[in-house]
């Protein structure tokens, strides 16, 4: 027990981004592995590409369009949607950007939160203006167009670089992962301070790091395989396509959503 919480320390004070070490168990039974580590391949990257439905592109609803939600104020008064294909035997690609925002850098410091100078608070996956999402699971059937954007995407690279570690709140029999051990958490002066509630060990690591890989917010969804963005739709949108208009409804407090062709 001594040697696994020296061991299990000095990893986890590094940041939990050093390579493997093996240790004891944390929680969740005798194979519940290391505290953190970085996994030797690739993480599985299963997001669509914008433009993946062209090929079977067979309908006129190809190109750039303008729209806002009904009696809604920044952002929703500016949604862009870009329609690079549409059929109903291959569906519908293409990308949404929600207001206005400057292109961000890519990802490269896995230890501090994502995107640059963002404060990050534990009340879902935030919003970031000015990103073109990738369409998902967009259909077309008749006149129907529906779709939906995940808020998670932008952090697509940056879980890619995420170490997986354990859930030190779980004590159940099945594995939980996730890019930073989850406990009891405090403020600190320097950064959010992490309890493991068995040894009573504690690690600080980056506030907004620790939000984004919080259960509450989780961006990624972490295997043993590695970290990879959360998919699952944040914002969909469900309308009909009639004389160069789509209107209909989105999942923002109900209102009526509507898009007129770019001129």
């Amino acid at each position: 027990m001594q040697r696994f919480m020296a061991v299990a320390m000095a990893l986890l004070l590094a940041g939990c981004t050093g390579k493997t070490i093996e240790v004891g168990p944390v929680s969740g039974g005798p194979e519940a592995g290391p505290p953190c580590y970085t996994p030797d391949s690739a993480p599985p990257d299963d997001w669509p590409e914008p433009d993946g439905c062209m090929a079977a592109s067979n309908l006129p609803l190809v190109g750039t369009w303008n729209g806002y939600f009904a009696n809604a104020g920044p952002p929703w008064d500016s949604l862009r949607l870009v329609i690079l294909g549409a059929s109903e035997a291959g569906g519908l690609c293409g990308t949404l950007t929600i207001g206005m925002g400057k292109p961000l850098p890519p990802a490269t410091n896995p230890d501090v939160g994502y995107p640059p100078g963002m404060e990050i608070v534990g009340f879902g996956v935030p919003l970031v203006q000015g990103y073109s999402f990738t369409l998902l699971q967009g259909t077309v059937q008749a006149s129907r167009v529906r779709f939906g954007v995940a808020y998670a995407q932008v952090w697509r690279g940056w879980c890619a670089l995420q170490s997986v570690c354990p859930d030190w709140l779980n004590t159940g029999p099945v594995q939980i992962l996730g890019c930073a051990p989850n406990g009891p958490a405090q403020a600190s002066p320097g950064g959010c301070t992490i309890t493991n509630p068995m040894s009573g060990e504690m690690i600080t690591i980056d506030c907004n790091k620790y939000h984004l890989c919080s259960p509450d917010i989780g961006v990624c969804d972490c295997t043993q395989a590695g970290c990879a963005a959360r998919a699952g739709s944040n914002v969909t949108f469900d309308m009909l396509f009639q004389n160069d208009e789509l209107s209909g409804s989105g999942s923002v407090s109900g209102a009526p959503v509507r898009f007129s062709r770019a001129e």
